[in-house]
Parts: C-alpha cells; sequence; structure tokens
C-alpha cells in the first residue's frame, strides 16, 4: 500500500540520516578513536575465518525483517560485521547481524 511505502521511505530516510551517529554509538568509539581505526587502510575484502556464518545470518536477515530484502543493505550489513570483528579481532556470534540490524 502507499502507506506502507512512505513508511519504509521514512525509515529508510531516518536510517541514512542517523547511521553514522548510531555507528559511534554502537561501537562505543570516541572520535579521536574512530580516526585511528583500521577502516581506512581496510581492502574490504569479506574474509573474516566466520565469513560464511556471517554471510549466511545476513542473507536470512530478510525473512525475519522485509526491509532487508534489499541485497544491498544486506550486503552492507555483512560488510559492517566483518569490519567490526576483525577490528575487535573476535569470532562471529551467531545473532549479532539481529543486534546491529535496529541501526
Amino acid at each position: 500500500s502507499q502507506q506502507q511505502a512512505a513508511t519504509k521511505t521514512h525509515i529508510k530516510l531516518i536510517m541514512e540520516e542517523d547511521r553514522p551517529k548510531r555507528w559511534i554509538s554502537l561501537l562505543q568509539v570516541s572520535e579521536e578513536e574512530l580516526e585511528a581505526t583500521e577502516l581506512k587502510n581496510w581492502s574490504g575484502e569479506l574474509n573474516h575465518p566466520d565469513q560464511e556464518k556471517i554471510s549466511h545470518d545476513c542473507d536470512q536477515l530478510h525473512i525475519k525483517l522485509p526491509i532487508f530484502a534489499e541485497v544491498e543493505l544486506r550486503e552492507t550489513l555483512e560488510w559492517l560485521l566483518t569490519f567490526f570483528c576483525k577490528e575487535k579481532k573476535i569470532a562471529y556470534i551467531s545473532g549479532l547481524h539481529e543486534l546491529l540490524a535496529p541501526f
């Protein structure tokens, strides 16, 4: 319906506008720490040891949350989760994608 489309567009605009602030808060980093991250040097390779699990979880997310029907959004989520796990040097834990999805 038109109302659903308008709501989806509104949510997407809010998400895009607030995304940088939410990420800084979610990652609990200061501006200085953010500047010092390896993100600037990261090639963007999706090669974390748990990459198959990360990819699978992101691909399945659209079943629970229709907003993730967009492939580009799921790919961005996978990229962010991969970077986070690599930067923090942690293993990926199933369900982490669901904690990140609202942001």
